[in-house]
């Protein structure tokens, strides 16, 4: 029962987000936490913090993490369903009308507006994750510089979630060691 549920809010989530993974975010905290209480927030948020380190599409990464913490694979591969089949159809859909329609002025109307409310999306996303994750000053001067880091020279993500996670087990190491003396 667990799967076809777990299909059915994947794919709701799946076919109400525009804007990719990101703007997904919100929604997976209203069906999962708020509406279902499958997980925590921050079952959520460290789902999708670990989405965001392995290769692939972070939506569908955090649906099958959080799929895993729900249920082991069987939810998982029912999330992962779940949340690729309206973007699969409706991809399939707007690949064979996007020639007809592609120069229209109502549809380039449309899209402009549909990009300012992703963006909107993306904004809400990221003050709550601001919200969550920095705790403290160590976490927002890794905060400022893994951004500082991002703008202004060409290093790969990758390298910089690396970088922020062993500082973050080396600072905070210290810090306990230093707490329990």
């Amino acid at each position: 029962m667990k799967f076809i549920q777990g299909f059915l809010v994947f794919f709701k989530i799946g076919l109400v987000t525009i804007g990719g993974g990101y703007a997904m975010l919100p929604v997976i905290e209203r069906e999962i936490v708020e509406k279902r209480g499958w997980a925590t927030e921050e079952d959520v948020l460290n789902s999708y913090a670990l989405a965001q380190t392995v290769p692939g599409i972070i939506g569908l990464n955090t649906a099958v993490f959080l799929g895993y913490r729900m249920g082991k694979s069987k939810i998982a591969v029912a999330n992962a369903l779940g949340v690729i089949t309206p973007s699969m159809v409706i991809i399939t859909l707007i690949a064979q009308a996007y020639e007809m329609f592609a120069n229209n002025q109502l549809v380039q109307n449309a899209f402009t507006g549909i990009r300012v409310a992703v963006v909107a999306l993306l904004i809400s996303t990221l003050v709550k994750l601001i919200k969550k994750s920095i705790v403290d000053g160590f976490t927002l001067a890794i905060a400022i510089a893994a951004c500082c880091l991002l703008l202004f020279f060409p290093i790969t993500p990758i390298l910089i979630i690396v970088l922020g996670g062993l500082l973050s087990i080396v600072y905070y190491s210290v810090k306990e060691r230093g707490g329990n003396e």
